[in-house]
This record gives C-alpha cells, sequence and structure tokens, in this order.
C-alpha cells in the first residue's frame, strides 16, 4: 500500500472511531440520548448509534456536495479563461491594421540601427 493511501486510511479510521467515541461520551454524560424514527422514540444506545449513522451520512453528504460544486467552479473557471482569451486575441485581431503603421516604423528602425558582427582577426 502507498505511504498517501496509507495515511489516508489511519486518518478516516481515527476520526471515524473519534467520532464514536464522541457519541459514546455523549450518550454517557448527555440526558439519555432519544432519537424519533417513524413516530417512535428510540431510547439508549440504539439512539445513539442511529444519531451516529445519521452524522455519519451528513458527513457524507457535505463532502460530495462539496466535491461537486468544486467541480463545477473547475469547469465554469475553465470556460472563462478560454473565453478572455479568445476575445483578447479578437480584440488583437481587430486592433492589428492600427497598429501597422507603427510596427513598419519600429521594424525599420530596427533594421537600421543593427549592430554589425564583428569578425576575429585570423592573425590572433
Amino acid at each position: 500500500m502507498k505511504t498517501m493511501a496509507r495515511n489516508s486510511l489511519i486518518i478516516t479510521i481515527t476520526l471515524t472511531a473519534l467520532a464514536f467515541i464522541a457519541v459514546c461520551l455523549m450518550y454517557c454524560f448527555a440526558d439519555p440520548m432519544t432519537v424519533i424514527v417513524d413516530s417512535e422514540h428510540v431510547t439508549g444506545i440504539t439512539g445513539a448509534g442511529f444519531a451516529f449513522g445519521g452524522v455519519l451520512m451528513a458527513i457524507v453528504a457535505v463532502v460530495l456536495c462539496a466535491v461537486f460544486v468544486s467541480l463545477i467552479l473547475a469547469g465554469v473557471s475553465v470556460f472563462l479563461i478560454a473565453l478572455f482569451a479568445a476575445l483578447f486575441i479578437g480584440g488583437l485581431v481587430l486592433l492589428s491594421p492600427l497598429l501597422f503603421p507603427a510596427l513598419l516604423v519600429i521594424g525599420l528602425i530596427m533594421l537600421f540601427h543593427r549592430k554589425k558582427p564583428h569578425h576575429a582577426d585570423a592573425a590572433g
């Protein structure tokens, strides 16, 4: 098992055990836990188990919702980057006829002011 997978498994098991211990402590030190299932009161360790299961389902739902929303936001951000890149390139294409005279002058200045290559003496 790879190190990252092993660490993730250890963290998951530890968090689950801590959550179970928290529910057990809540059952021991708080008022008797009562969970209502189909209009029937469930008390004792069964009620604590139902509460723990409900908390686990809520955690899974929140994590899956966060993953789904992050995937949607990632897709929207890629679309917006492509849109702004297309708009920028389109703007450059539209402005290129206006920039041609300036580019022509700059090109001519660069052509006439380039440095001549130095030749080394053969005699040394």
